[in-house]
């Protein structure tokens, strides 16, 4: 898979998870302009790796927003 590809899929996959957050729980979805998106300092440009570790971030807060709605 092209570096093309995968950029859209996650794109489109952050995209998904930005409106759950943002339908189920808007107080965390106000939150989000402080979730960081981490990478590496020394390059000009944010890559496929950068974006993944940022939905897996996205992921674990719906997780634990969820989590913690049930109780």
């Amino acid at each position: 898979m092209n570096n093309a590809v995968d950029v859209r899929k996650i794109t489109i996959r952050i995209f998904e998870v930005t409106q759950k957050i943002q339908e189920k729980f808007p107080e965390l979805y106000l939150l989000l302009s402080e979730t960081p998106l981490f990478f590496s300092e020394d390059r000009k440009s944010i890559h496929v790796a950068d974006l993944r570790k940022y939905l897996a971030t996205l992921k674990k807060q719906l997780w634990i927003f969820e989590r913690e709605r049930k109780k």
